[in-house]
């Protein structure tokens, strides 16, 4: 089982600014025109790359895709 930790007040590693990153890099690899703004994290009740894409307007049917392309970024 992986396990992935969202730290956002910058205690373990400042990520937001990767997770933006990776957010739009996913949207515009899978063409959503959307521009992923810190809020669309800030947010969001449950984290999950899944929701992240939700709130960044990714369709339902793309929603897997976002959540591979993220989770690859964030690998490297």
């Amino acid at each position: 089982m992986a396990l992935i930790i969202f730290d956002f007040d910058g205690v373990l590693a400042d990520t937001l600014d990767d997770l933006i990153h990776f957010g739009q890099e996913a949207c515009n690899t899978l063409r959503v025109k959307y521009v992923v703004k810190k809020d669309d994290l800030s947010n969001l009740e449950v984290m999950s790359f899944a929701t992240y894409g939700r709130a960044c307007e990714v369709p339902e049917y793309l929603v897997d895709e976002f959540v591979q392309i993220c989770l690859k970024r964030f690998a490297h």
